[in-house]
């Protein structure tokens, strides 16, 4: 009876498994004949599928190719996971060119997390060429998308006056924004403001409130 009963069980198994590598093989040619016919969310699902090793073999050349499919066909984040590829050299060697051009895309396309990692590549990175006004575009944009690190690179620029004249009404505004989304050292900076009274009439108490609201952060 327990013989019987194991077999069974691991018939159940074996067409477990094997209905679902059916099943996968059958999804995998769907979104590759749609990602064909210009369907740039079924390229983006095949480039995670393989990125991640979801269904198929992990494979980070192939995941490259439909992220870039996917990018071409004006998918905002497939352009993102390019960018983030060809930065962090995942299955191909590092060019930040790439990666810059991909983050831009991706900002074009209204992905805000692409904005503010392009707007920080033309702002440090060795490899971009410097431009402090590009950077302030792309966060701005980032920022407006609803990127709360974005707010607080444009507060950033216009509190310290990189590539803008200082104007400390528009770092606090932009500080604010951060703060109320989760960014505690925008709060600091906020609290800097209050605290200093630039720009904004002096505020020692609201500066401490922004601080202790920085630290339960």
């Amino acid at each position: 009876m327990k013989k019987s009963f194991l077999r069974i069980w691991m018939f159940f198994i074996f067409f477990a498994a094997f209905s679902s590598s059916i099943l996968a093989s059958v999804v995998l040619s769907e979104l590759e004949d749609s990602c064909n016919n210009k369907i740039s969310e079924s390229c983006f699902d095949l480039g995670n599928m393989y990125f991640k090793g979801s269904d198929v073999d992990k494979n980070h050349g192939k995941a490259l190719k439909y992220f870039t499919k996917a990018c071409s066909k004006g998918h905002a984040e497939g352009c993102f996971k390019r960018g983030y590829m060809y930065s962090e050299g995942i299955g191909v060697e590092k060019e930040y060119s790439k990666a810059l051009e991909s983050n831009r895309r991706s900002c074009f396309f209204s992905y805000p997390k692409g904005c503010l990692i392009a707007g920080r590549m033309y702002k440090h990175r060795e490899n971009a060429k410097k431009n402090g006004a590009k950077a302030l575009e792309l966060f701005t944009k980032g920022c407006h998308l609803g990127n709360s690190e974005a707010c607080y690179e444009v507060g950033l620029m216009h509190h310290y006056a990189k590539s803008v004249k200082p104007d400390f009404l528009k770092a606090a505004f932009y500080y604010k924004d951060a703060c109320n989304n989760g960014v505690p050292v925008a709060c600091i900076n906020l609290g800097l403001v209050y605290g200093g009274g630039f720009g904004v009439k002096r505020n020692i108490d609201k500066a401490i409130a922004l601080y202790i609201k920085a630290c339960d952060e």
